[in-house]
């Protein structure tokens, strides 16, 4: 029976491995003496493949860094080009190409960013990310706006920078995959979880294995970057302890929910109670 334990301890410090934690490793001391040899070739054979995912995040965000140059040249020389349908067709390609490897890049500073996690104010940090975002929705003929709860609200933990890319994305995939004219709904719960919403026309969601999505918009193609974009999202809210959920709103549009475990204000720190207010409407 103490064998059998020891190796069942063993067996959950293994299944805590993951993209999350990926520096764990198995304790030698957690097994009998000849099973040692066995915990230490699977902690090499675990370095080993950290180095190489490691490598992996390195070389897309190297690659994204070097597609950027160019693309910036081309989108020079589109503007020093007479307005055509054909201009405008190559300067929304470029556009596009653009967003992917901004979230490449984002991508690699996920897998490189491991910092620990922080108690913040969701209020605040949406709010930021809302005014930011505001001239991109306007100018793509969206209204935004902002809702913050009347009340005191929930702080939560989290990687800040992370979470600002995870809003962010989630932000920018509601307004470039909807139509113009529609509304950007961004709102914090008083649990501290953070909605995005919009009135479009919705996602299709197809399940291909427990926990493994693929994004498209109903009646399209998938998206150029809108699978990506959620991709990136759920990465953040594993590496913050958190999750996304996505879900579509009756009669139309889709709502995405960014939930993170609650967290006391740091000392003297007071949730605030933050009235509605509206941001970023034509």
């Amino acid at each position: 029976g103490r064998v059998t334990g020891r190796f069942r301890r063993t067996a959950r410090q293994a299944d805590a491995i993951g993209l999350d934690h990926i520096g764990h490793r198995l304790e030698p001391a957690s097994v009998p003496l000849e099973a040692v040899p066995l915990v230490h070739a699977t902690n090499r054979a675990l370095d080993r493949l950290e180095a190489g995912y490691r490598f992996q995040g390195e070389f897309i965000g190297n690659v994204a860094h070097e597609l950027r140059t160019p693309l910036a040249l081309i989108s020079l020389r589109l503007e020093a080009l007479d307005p055509s349908p054909e201009r405008d067709a190559v300067q929304l390609g470029v556009e596009r190409a653009n967003r992917v490897i901004q979230q490449l890049m984002d991508l690699a500073i996920v897998d490189r960013h491991h910092r620990k996690v922080e108690s913040f104010d969701p209020v605040a940090l949406a709010g930021e990310v809302v005014s930011v975002m505001a001239p991109l929705a306007l100018h793509r003929d969206h209204d935004i706006d902002f809702t913050a709860p009347a009340g005191e609200h929930a702080w939560v933990e989290g990687i800040i920078g992370l979470v600002q890319i995870a809003l962010t994305n989630l932000i920018d995939n509601a307004v470039r995959h909807t139509p113009a004219g529609c509304t950007v709904s961004v709102r914090v719960d008083p649990d501290g979880s953070m909605v995005v919403a919009d009135d479009g026309p919705g996602f299709a969601v197809e399940t291909l294995a427990n926990q493994t999505k693929r994004y498209r918009r109903e009646g399209t193609n998938r998206t150029d970057s809108a699978g990506l974009g959620l991709s990136i999202v759920e990465r953040i809210m594993a590496v913050c302890g958190g999750s996304l959920e996505i879900d579509n709103i009756a009669p139309n549009g889709t709502r995405c929910v960014v939930r993170l475990r609650a967290s006391p204000p740091p000392p003297g720190m007071v949730a605030s109670e933050t009235p509605a207010r509206p941001r970023g409407k034509k």
